[in-house]
């Protein structure tokens, strides 16, 4: 089963690329099922249950909806957060390689929360900046 779900991922992957007159349409159909086969191969790998899987999709779906929403009707200009934002990355990249060697698990924690409060942050910066 494992062994069929790497092997139907990577077919995807090598048909994707050797087509190169492929529509929107189709290339938005086989990046959903590469990501629904990557999600299953995850969670035989992770051993991970599908309401786990499931849960934590729901939740980024939901979340990105929000803040992206927020970014196309917010009147307030998010410009000046771009770049403040690209800077906290990098400050928790850097943060994240020094927490490998310290091995802090509520570091860990702290950076995570902080990487996800940031990308939403991106993510309504891109959506305002995409709409202008």
């Amino acid at each position: 089963k494992f062994v069929f779900l790497i092997n139907l991922s990577q077919s995807l992957i090598a048909f994707s690329s050797l087509n190169h007159k492929v529509t929107p349409l189709v290339s938005k159909l086989l990046f959903a099922v590469y990501s629904i086969v990557s999600g299953l191969t995850c969670c035989y790998i992770f051993s991970f249950s599908i309401s786990a899987l499931l849960s934590a999709l729901i939740t980024a779906v939901v979340l990105f909806a929000v803040f992206a929403v927020y970014g196309a009707l917010t009147k307030q200009d998010l410009t000046k957060f771009g770049s403040i934002m690209i800077v906290g990355l990098i400050a928790v990249l850097i943060g994240s390689i020094i927490n490998l060697f310290i091995g802090n698990g509520t570091a860990g924690i702290v950076i995570s929360v902080i990487t996800v409060v940031l990308f939403l942050g991106l993510t309504a910066y891109d959506i305002q900046k995409i709409k202008r």
